[in-house]
Order: structure tokens, then sequence, then C-alpha cells
């Protein structure tokens, strides 16, 4: 027998993401859980345009070839401008985006356990265990912020459990019991193995179209406090905002996270089997029989919960994977 455990970590700095550059100050934008139609209502209100090419008419003689192309562009040729355009940086350019700044950040702590029970009397197994914590900062929760924020990954899961074992049943010449005559060739010589996997599924991703979903919110209720079932897979009565009139304006911050520590789609857990043996049919010919089991409890594997609260199917699973559900594969093989 052989008990192993280990651990490694990992820290990895300027990984390269996107950053928006043209970005509205965050002073500019309503924080609170109360609609602030108000505030969307004057930053897409529209303005005198101070860049209208008209106000550079000089330009027509001073450097024609620059008003010639600025008289293609609509952000020069429009007589007006909304509010929030002009109080963001580089407002003539719309979209200005860094695709590589060198802000992201993640860091992994794991723990690893194995055991291996090596091959005697007709049986092995192999077990492991592993505990893993992946943080990364490679998003933003708004436009504004100067760093990315801290959140779990789905670059890796917190649990993962596997086990493989293989068992000659002991029956037939040369095992324990009936080692001749006819029940020893009906049942001897037969083994089976089996695996296991098991690991929970994916951080759920929440949107930003709702002010309370946080892991306790402003009713003091937890998402995981629920006896989670396809129609209410977390907890739907924690205070969120099912009234999309009532939601979350434009301009609007994230007041909650987007991933949630503990609030994952399905678990992965599956058993698969297979019986076999090898029956002799000469010296140098055998012939071998095969069963193999997949999915062996048939078990459905789901897709994640419906996470807009303002749908009819919030917080409810409706449609599941294409994974195969139980399988079964009969294989006849001659080898000389």
């Amino acid at each position: 027998i052989l008990v192993e455990a280990s651990y490694w970590g990992q820290y990895a700095s300027d990984i390269g993401i996107s950053q928006k550059l043209d970005f509205l100050p965050g002073s500019y934008w309503a924080t609170g859980t109360t609609r602030n139609n108000a505030l969307a209502t004057a930053l897409n209100s529209n303005v005198t345009n101070p860049f209208f090419l008209n106000n550079y008419s000089a330009l027509k003689t001073s450097s024609p070839a620059l008003y010639n192309s600025m008289a293609t562009l609509g952000f020069f040729t429009s007589p007006t401008i909304q509010v929030n355009k002009l109080l963001r940086a580089f407002p003539q350019m719309n979209g200005l985006t860094e695709n590589n700044a060198p802000l992201g950040k993640d860091k992994i702590n794991a723990l690893e356990f194995n055991f291996v029970k090596r091959f005697a009397k007709g049986f092995n197994m192999n077990a492991s265990f592993t505990w893993m914590n992946v943080r990364q900062a490679t998003s933003f929760d708004n436009e504004f912020d100067a760093n990315p924020t801290w959140y779990g990954s789905n670059n890796g899961r917190p649990r993962r459990f596997t086990l493989s074992a293989i068992y000659e049943l002991p029956f037939g010449k040369g095992r324990r019991f009936l080692t001749s005559g006819p029940a020893s060739w009906i049942v001897g010589g037969w083994e089976t193995a089996w695996t296991y996997q098991y690991q929970p599924g994916a951080l759920l991703n929440f949107g930003t179209n709702d002010f309370y979903s946080g892991q306790t919110n402003a009713m003091g209720k937890s998402l995981t406090t629920v006896n989670q079932s396809l129609g209410q897979w977390f907890n739907t009565t924690a205070g969120f905002e099912r009234n999309s009139a009532n939601g979350p304006a434009a301009y609007q911050i994230r007041m909650y996270p987007q991933f949630i520590d503990g609030v994952r789609g399905d678990k992965m857990s599956v058993i698969n089997a297979n019986i076999r043996r090898d029956f002799r049919l000469r010296e140098k010919a055998t012939l071998q029989l095969r069963l193999d089991a997949l999915n062996v409890q048939n078990r459905s594997q789901f897709n994640d919960p419906d996470t807009n609260p303002f749908s009819s199917t919030f917080g409810a699973i409706t449609s599941q994977t294409a994974s195969v559900n139980r399988f079964f594969d009969i294989q006849a093989r001659i080898q000389f």
C-alpha cells in the first residue's frame, strides 16, 4: 500500500487582459439599490457638440486633408452629442480598449492525496483526492475600475475525487474457489473493473441586471439556504428584484459579485464498470468477452440554471448536457 500527499502553489502576475480606456468615471455612476432613471436620462441626453465640424472651418484652408478626414466621421459631423460621451476619457475614440493590459493575476493552492493498493490476491485500487483553491483577477466589475476584481475561477474545481479498481473473481483455475470441473469453466476466470469520478459543478455567473444577489444580501438570506431541486437550484427568494421595471437602469455600478463561492451548477458523479473473461481456445488463440457499462447509475448531467431574475425560469434548470446516459457495450475478440 502506498499513501502519498503533496502540495503545490502557483502565482502569476502581469497577465494580459482587456481594459476599457474610454471609461465613464465612477463619480457619474449610480450607487445604492434603487433604480435611478433620472441619472440615465441625463447622461443619455443630447447637448451641443463642441467638436462639431463647423467650429473648425479654418481647417478648410490651413489643413484641408485633416478637415476632409474629419468630415467622414460622425463624431465631428453631428451637431449634438450625448452627455456621457463628453464625460469620457478620449471622447472622440468610442470603444477604445487596451486588449493586453498587464493587470491580471492568478493564484492557486492545492493539496493532493493518493492511495495505491498494489495488485495482490486478485485486487488493486488507485484513489486520488484533490483540494484546490483557484482565484483570479482577470475581469473588471465596472468599466472605471483601476484594477480587476478577485474571484473564484472555473479553471479548477475545489474538490476532485477519482477511483479505479480491478478485482479478479476468486473462482477458477489458479484461484481460491472452484478450481476445477464444469463450474470452474463457467464462472472461473472473470474479472471486473470500476472507475468513479466526482467534482463540483462550475461557479454560476450572475449578470448585472439585479441589485441584491450576493452571498448574503440586504434581506439577510443566503443563496445556498434552499432544498436544491431542478425547479429551484438556489434561493430565488433571497431579495432578488423580479420586476424588470424596477431593475438597475443604465450607469449603475455592480452591487454584488459576478461569482459567489459555493453557488455552483450540477456536479459530475459518474461510475463506469466492465466485466471480462479470456477463454483459451488453443495454445496460441484466446477469445475475450467483455461487457462495458458507462454511467452505471444512469445519471443525467444538467446545464446551469437560469440566473436572470427577470426570467420566468429564474433559478431553474431547464435542460441537460449532451452527455451520454447509461450505455452498454458488448465485445468479443479473438487474439492469436
